[in-house]
C-alpha cells in the first residue's frame, strides 16, 4: 500500500499536468482512507478554488473542518473563500483565528490588509502591511496600490524601489514607480525612467508605454504621447490596451492622431461588442462623421435581456452585486465620506445605482423616453422645476445645464412628458429619442455656437452636460484635489443670446427619483464674456460638488476622474 505522501505527490503531479479529473479522484482516495490528512484537503479545496468551483469549494471546507484539527492554512483558505464572495466580516474572522494560531503567517496578513482596503479601512490596511516581514511581489503590488490611493507617494516611491530590488524586471512596480514619480511632479525622471525600460517593442512593454503615454497626456504634449504609441501601435494595431490609449488621446487632445478607420476595424475585429463600437463612435463624433457613427446605433440598442415591466418592478428587482472597481469606490469613498455610515453600506448603495441608472436609461431609450404606466410616473417628481416651465411658457430663452451622474435619463423623460422642445448637445454618444433634436459637438465647435443661437430664437431649449467634456473649446478648473474638464459652451451660449440658465440634476431619493433645479447666474451682470464664463462655472462646480458630498453614491457614476479629484 502507498504512503499518503506518495500518493499526494501523484495528486500533485496530475495538477501539474493539469489532470484535473485524475487529480481530484487521487485526492478523494488520500482523503478517504486518511480523513484528517490536512494536506490533502488544502489540495482538494485550492483544485476547487482554481476551477472557479464555488460550491465544491465551500463543501470541501466544511468536510475539512469537519475531520481536521485547526489549521493556520484552513482558516486562510476558508477566508479566501469568503473574500471571494465579498463576505468581508467572515474573512475577517477566519483571518482572526488564523493569526491567533501563528501571527506571522504572511498570505492571512496579506488578506487582512486586501479586506481592511476592500472595506474603505485604508489606514488600517497600511498597519498590517507594516506587520509583515516576509515581503513576495504580492505585499508591493498591493501596498503601492493602497499608498498612491492614500496620495502618500513618497512612501509608495520608497515601497516601489525596494520591490525592484527584488524583482527588477516586474512590469507592475515599473509602471509603479513611473506613477509615483509623476505624482510628485518628478515628470522627466519619470519620463526617462519609463523609456529606459521599453527594451524591445513587445507584448510586455505595452503596459510601461501606456504609463509614458499617460504622463505625456498630462503634460498637453500630445505629439509625444503619439510619438511613443507609434511603434507598438505598428506592432500591435488591434491590441485592446494600445486601441484604449488612442481613443483617450484623441479625446483629450481632440486631434485625428490616428484614422477613425482603425477604430471601426477593431470593432469588427471585436464583432462590434459594445465596448469596442462605443470607442469607434466616440472618435467618429469627435471628428465629424456622424453618419459613420450613428450607423453604428443598432449595435449599441439595449439588449432584450430588460424585461417588458413597469420600472417600479424593475428597480425592485435589483439585486446585491459589484458593479464598480473597488479602486474606484476607494478613491471616491475616501474624497467624500463623512462618517455617516460604513463603508460596506456606502458600497452597496453605489453598486445598486450603477445597476440602477443603467436600467432607466435603457427603460426609457426602449420605451420612446414615456412612461408605461401611472404606477411609473409617480416615480418621477420635479418640485423645484415649476418656474423652468413658466419660463419655456413665456418664450424666456433657457439653456438647461446638468451633469453626466445619476438617473439623467429621467430629465429627458421629464421634458418630454412636459412637451418642452428641446435640443440635446453633446460631444459623443448615441442619437436619443426622435422627440429631441440633437446637436454633436465636433473639432470646431464654433460653427456649433451660431446654429444653437438660432435654435434659441425659435423657441428651443437647449440641454447639456458640460462635465467630462470631450468637445475641443473646454476649459479646466479646479475641482476637489484635482481638476475637471468643462466644455465653456453654455455660459458662451448663454452671454451671446441673454439666455436664462438652469443646473438640473436628478437624483434618487430610496426608489423614486426628484428632479432638482436651481437657476444659474445671469450675463446681463457682466459686459465681459471671460469674466461671466468663470463666475457661472463657479456656481456650476459648487453645485456639482454639493451634489457629490450631500447625495447617496447611488447618484454617481464612477470613471477615472476619481482618481484625479481624490
Amino acid at each position: 500500500m502507498q504512503t499518503k505522501k506518495n500518493m499526494l505527490n501523484t495528486a500533485k503531479a496530475h495538477i501539474k499536468h493539469k489532470q484535473i479529473e485524475e487529480a481530484l479522484k487521487s485526492l478523494n482516495e488520500i482523503i478517504n482512507l486518511w480523513p484528517d490528512y490536512t494536506d490533502a484537503h488544502i489540495f482538494r479545496i485550492d483544485l476547487a478554488r482554481s476551477n472557479l468551483d464555488a460550491s465544491k469549494q465551500e463543501e470541501y471546507i466544511d468536510n475539512a473542518f469537519f475531520t481536521c484539527s485547526a489549521d493556520v492554512r484552513l482558516y486562510h483558505r476558508r477566508a479566501l473563500h469568503h473574500f471571494s464572495a465579498s463576505r468581508f466580516d467572515c474573512v475577517l474572522n477566519d483571518l482572526g483565528e488564523a493569526l491567533t494560531i501563528n501571527p506571522s503567517h504572511t498570505a492571512s496578513l496579506l488578506l487582512k490588509a486586501r479586506t481592511l482596503f476592500q472595506t474603505g479601512l485604508l489606514s488600517d490596511s497600511l498597519a498590517v502591511y507594516k506587520e509583515i516581514n516576509d515581503r513576495p511581489l504580492s505585499y508591493y503590488i498591493d501596498k503601492c496600490s493602497l499608498l498612491l490611493l492614500m496620495n502618500m507617494n513618497e512612501e509608495a516611491l520608497l515601497t516601489v524601489e525596494e520591490g525592484l530590488e527584488n524583482f527588477p524586471e516586474n512590469i507592475p512596480l515599473i509602471t509603479t514607480k513611473g506613477t509615483s514619480l509623476k505624482n510628485l511632479k518628478q515628470h522627466s525622471i519619470a519620463i526617462k525612467y519609463l523609456e529606459s525600460k521599453i527594451h524591445d517593442i513587445n507584448n510586455e512593454s505595452i503596459a510601461i508605454c501606456i504609463a509614458l503615454v499617460k504622463i505625456f497626456t498630462g503634460l498637453g504634449d500630445f505629439h509625444e504621447a503619439a510619438k511613443a504609441l507609434s511603434p507598438f501601435i505598428e506592432k500591435y494595431p488591434y491590441d485592446g490596451r494600445l486601441i484604449g490609449a488612442m481613443h483617450d488621446l484623441c479625446c483629450e487632445s481632440g486631434k485625428e492622431f490616428y484614422s477613425p478607420d482603425l477604430f471601426i476595424e477593431y470593432a469588427k475585429i471585436k464583432n462590434f461588442s459594445k465596448g469596442s463600437t462605443i470607442v469607434a463612435q466616440n472618435i467618429l463624433r469627435i471628428f465629424g462623421r456622424h453618419e459613420e457613427a450613428d450607423a453604428l446605433m443598432p449595435y449599441l440598442q439595449p439588449a432584450d435581456s430588460l424585461p417588458p415591466l413597469p420600472l417600479t418592478a424593475l428597480l425592485t428587482s435589483i439585486k446585491d452585486q459589484n458593479k464598480i472597481s473597488m479602486p474606484l469606490l476607494t478613491a471616491a469613498w475616501s474624497l467624500l465620506s463623512s462618517g455617516n455610515s460604513s463603508f460596506d453600506d456606502w458600497r452597496r448603495r453605489a453598486n445598486w445605482g450603477a445597476v440602477a441608472n443603467k436600467t432607466v436609461g435603457e427603460y426609457f431609450s426602449k420605451n420612446g423616453f414615456t412612461f408605461t404606466s401611472s404606477e411609473d410616473e409617480e416615480i418621477v417628481s420635479f418640485p423645484l422645476c415649476e418656474e423652468i416651465i413658466q419660463a419655456a411658457n413665456r418664450g424666456d430663452r433657457l439653456i438647461l445645464a446638468g451633469s453626466h451622474h445619476g438617473p439623467v435619463s429621467a430629465a429627458l423623460a421629464w421634458l418630454k412628458r412636459k412637451n418642452l422642445k428641446t435640443t440635446i448637445i453633446a460631444s459623443t454618444g448615441t442619437r436619443v429619442d426622435d422627440f429631441f433634436d440633437q446637436v454633436f459637438l465636433t473639432k470646431n465647435p464654433e460653427n456649433s455656437i451660431k446654429h444653437l443661437y438660432k435654435k434659441l430664437e425659435q423657441g428651443y431649449i437647449l440641454a447639456s452636460s458640460p462635465d467630462m467634456t470631450r468637445a475641443q473649446g473646454y476649459k479646466k478648473y479646479p475641482f476637489f484635489n484635482g481638476d475637471i474638464k468643462v466644455s465653456t459652451l453654455i455660459p458662451r451660449l448663454a452671454f451671446s443670446a441673454s439666455a436664462r440658465t438652469f443646473w438640473i440634476q436628478p437624483v434618487w431619493n430610496d426608489r423614486s427619483i426628484v428632479i432638482n433645479a436651481e437657476e444659474l447666474p445671469s450675463s446681463r451682470d457682466f459686459e465681459v464674456e471671460s469674466e461671466f464664463v468663470d463666475v457661472w462655472f463657479a456656481h456650476y462646480l459648487k453645485n456639482l460638488e454639493s451634489h457629490f458630498r450631500s447625495a447617496s453614491p447611488s447618484n454617481f457614476s464612477f470613471g477615472k476622474f476619481w482618481e484625479n479629484w481624490r
